[in-house]
């Protein structure tokens, strides 16, 4: 037993049996009181704060103290002078108006203190929010739906998840319905759930529990609650049933706890089905335990820490438990994989607990209820012994460091009416055109929409001038200078773009970049030497860190990117690595070195990179300049958000949609493989857009697997050609192993279309659980196995696909449309001057 524990269990002493209720400390202390309920998820809240004690006291000046619930309604309050924050808790199930009476009742006590209620029920139901609203300025849950929309819906029962149990397996339940106010998102915040209590907790301590493991499955669950609850539990039970005979299961009977504990360490997969809420106590002992956890899909709600990854730390179950006994087999036939998604969710709490990183995000909450003021010395000397220190502008680690609300991206605050005159933007993107060729669409766009918010003087290579003038260069408020290096002999231009190319995205060899970078500045001299007047220049493309540029030696302020660049192959797809077309791989070094001689970086006012690789391949020194920004956006109009084909049947084909060069490291062979696995049970096609050198190899793989009648390779199309495509898909699926655009991604978005990708490269920043699925990148067969899976989802759960795709048009629009970008830029160029 661990001292924290042992300390815990005297203070439950203290505090219960025997009324000992310490004073508060010197008036120069913060004052934190927390109103507690003795329940286990009321306890999990509280212990990490008591654990922390003495660093919040040490960092913040906080002084905490505990006073029960029951001595509080007896009128035993020895805390009545004055409290800078009062935290509650309040039994389950309690009526809205007695809640509320209750924080009446603590803000008339405490009337200059800050209010917060901690939510000790078990769902993800708000049903104090309309009660509690004008009455509290935080309020913490321990889990949350991620579509907020679903909070006015009314419910069969009392949660969201009973509500589907209730209607599905026709309990009876009363209808309920609590209103959520506009205002109260901003007061709601993730807290501790059942991992943070002084049992679980501790045993998150120490390596991964190895040893002898002689029982396939553990089902042992109580079957007894209400109408909704006893039904799902004996459906589960049943699932778990059905196994005995052919497997080694535990399911009958309940055991003393510490007997429970010892069979989950002899234990292989741990069945947790759902609770009163969809996070139990259960989860969290298997994966203390070193069990695999399977577990009814948790991909609609968001918790803190974000755990439940699928196929990472637990593996998903469809709610009607339909694929159980496909899954129990598969994992059983699969020990590597089987430990490898166990041992993750294990390190995963192990290394939360251990660095201690609740003491870092808890601080916006405390900052909420007044007892911190923002990031403190000690904080950033914590963050340097091992904690979570993030750049400027990326997503926090935890999801206790936001409010839990719609979240925009991080834009800087435009200026107001006293703005300064249309920055003068010199802006160097060597490729520019439109078109189909992705950085040169890329750039077009940049040019068209930053000239059309102030004047731009673009550089770009001589190549783009036809295509530039056909589409109406130079635009208005704007001028264009052509840069040459055709005269470089092509044997020499093909030697050294065979060593480099694919080198951070770009096909644009270090050779090229450096001719062009000194022939644009010895242009530029001599404009500035006639009279050209720029306030800021610009390098946009190429996207790779080797291009490292001479512009700062022109005196102006420098903006670098977005680059895009350092995104490896994962190292579970060896294979694929090997079919990297470059003849020297290891070439990246050469970017630090051209940057260490030309001092790119080191000049740079700010520099933009597309996605956190790119981000950490920088220097150092260079980081608080550094700006998280994908290179591309989505045009709205073009991309509209179509209705979604009629579901797919036995009738009706699934529809996949592919977009991207046919290149090894898209993954094409592992969507291929899963379609020929689903065409064998139910109608399929799979459209294929893009060209490159691997075409004629996807063909006869297709062919090879009898899928040729249901695979259509249509080649390159123009953006207009794939918008088509996607109004006509059901699902967008991008299984490559290293993508560093993700432009198809956000156009699929922008359809409305449910999208698929590896858990890796650009994909891994763009798509979660709410617009689509991420599928771990463990290697080509879990792959394999996790798309067919994830497309027989498609066919038995339409309408959840296609509220992922809706929520993704939503998403879309709100972080990645172009008027986000170039306005983030805009406000960026302006704080630069």
């Amino acid at each position: 037993m661990s001292i924290a524990t042992l300390s815990w269990q005297a203070h439950r002493v203290s505090v219960d049996t025997l009324g000992f209720l310490t004073p508060f400390l010197g008036s120069r202390r913060k004052r934190w009181l927390f109103i507690s309920e003795d329940t286990p998820l009321g306890r999990a809240q509280l212990f990490p704060f008591w654990r922390h004690r003495a660093d919040l006291a040490a960092r913040y000046g906080i002084d905490i103290r505990e006073l029960p619930l029951s001595r509080f309604q007896a009128g035993k309050n020895p805390y009545a002078g004055p409290v800078d924050a009062v935290c509650f808790q309040a039994r389950a199930g309690l009526p809205p108006r007695e809640v509320a009476a209750l924080a009446g009742r603590i803000r008339n006590i405490f009337p200059s203190a800050r209010l917060g209620y901690f939510d000790a029920s078990a769902s993800t139901s708000l049903p104090y929010a309309e009660a509690l609203d004008p009455l509290v300025d935080a309020y913490v849950k321990k889990q949350v739906l991620k579509e907020k929309r679903l909070y006015r819906e009314t419910l069969l029962g009392d949660a969201y998840h009973g509500d589907h149990y209730a209607r599905r397996l026709r309990a009876a339940e009363p209808m309920n319905r609590w209103p959520v106010p506009d205002g109260f998102w901003s007061k709601l915040w993730l807290g501790p759930h059942y991992a943070f209590s002084p049992e679980l907790q501790p045993r998150f301590q120490g390596g991964f529990p190895n040893g002898d493991r002689d029982i396939d499955v553990q089902a042992r669950f109580n079957t007894e609650g209400s109408a909704w609850y006893a039904a799902m539990r004996q459906e589960a039970s049943d699932k778990a049933g059905e196994l005995a005979g052919r497997y080694r299961v535990r399911a009958d009977g309940k055991l003393p706890y510490a007997q429970y504990r010892a069979e989950l360490l002899r234990t292989r997969i741990c069945f947790s089905p759902f609770g009163q809420g969809e996070i139990t106590p259960r989860d969290f002992e298997a994966m203390a335990a070193g069990c695999l956890l399977l577990k009814p899909d948790l991909s609609h709600l968001e918790c803190y820490p974000e755990v439940f990854l699928p196929y990472e730390t637990y593996v998903p179950l469809a709610w009607d438990l339909s694929d159980f006994e496909e899954k129990v087999a598969y994992y059983l036939a699969h020990e590597a994989e089987r430990e490898a998604i166990a041992k993750r969710a294990c390190d995963l709490l192990r290394g939360y607990f251990g660095q201690n990183r609740f003491l870092n995000d808890v601080e916006p909450l405390l900052i909420r209820l007044g007892l911190a003021g923002g990031a403190t010395p000690a904080r950033a000397e914590t963050a340097g012994r091992g904690g979570m220190a993030m750049p400027a502008g990326a997503a926090a680690p935890m999801v206790l460091d936001r409010v839990v609300s719609s979240v925009a991206p991080a834009v800087p605050v435009e200026p107001g009416p006293l703005a300064m005159p249309k920055p003068r933007i010199l802006l160097s993107a060597y490729h520019c055109a439109p078109g189909a060729d992705p950085s040169a669409r890329i750039g077009w766009e940049w040019y068209r929409r930053i000239s059309a918010q102030c004047p731009v003087t673009l550089v770009t290579h001589r190549r783009n001038r036809p295509a530039l003038e056909a589409a109406g260069a130079p635009l208005p408020d704007s001028s264009v200078i052509y840069i040459d290096t055709d005269w470089v002999p092509g044997w020499v231009r093909r030697l050294v773009d065979g060593l480099f190319k694919h080198e951070g995205g770009d096909a644009l060899s270090p050779l090229e970049w450096q001719l062009y970078d000194s022939a644009a500045l010895g242009v530029l001299r001599r404009r500035r030497m006639a009279g050209a007047v720029w306030d800021l220049a610009h390098q946009f493309t190429p996207a790779a860190p080797l291009s490292c540029t001479r512009l700062h030696r022109l005196g102006l302020p420098v903006a670098l990117g977005p680059w895009n660049g350092a995104v490896p192959v994962p190292e579970a797809f060896p294979e694929i690595a090997l079919q990297d077309p470059r003849p020297v791989r290891g070439a990246a070094p050469l970017g630090g070195w051209f940057d260490w001689v030309l001092r790119t970086t080191r000049h740079a006012s700010l520099i933009l990179a597309a996605n956190p690789s790119t981000l950490a391949g920088l220097p150092a020194a260079c980081r608080e300049r550094c700006r998280i920004l994908l290179e591309d956006g989505v045009d709205h109009e073009r991309f509209r958000a179509g209705p979604w084909p009629a579901p797919p049947s036995a009738t009706q084909a699934l529809r996949v949609l592919f977009v991207g060069p046919l290149e090894p490291d898209q993954g094409i062979p592992m969507l291929l493989a899963a379609i020929a696995r689903v065409g064998a049970r139910s109608p399929v096609e799979l459209v294929v857009v893009g060209a490159g050198g691997q075409e004629e190899a996807l063909r006869a793989e297709a062919e090879a697997l009898e899928i040729s009648a249901c695979v259509r390779f249509k080649g390159a199309l123009d953006e207009d050609g794939v918008a088509a495509e996607l109004a006509r898909a059901h699902v967008f699926c991008l299984p490559a192993v290293r993508e560093t655009q993700g432009s198809a991604l956000l156009w699929a978005m922008a359809a409305a279309r449910p999208v698929i990708a590896l858990d890796c490269g650009i994909a891994a920043d763009i798509v979660d659980a709410e617009v689509g699925l991420l599928i771990p990148a463990t290697g080509q067969r879990s792959v394999v196995e996790r798309l067919t899976w994830a497309l027989i989802d498609i066919m038995n759960a339409p309408e959840v696909w296609r509220l992922r795709g809706k929520a993704g048009r939503a998403r879309v629009e709100s972080r990645h449309g172009w008027d986000a970008r170039i306005g983030a830029v805009m406000a960026w160029y302006r704080q630069i001057l």
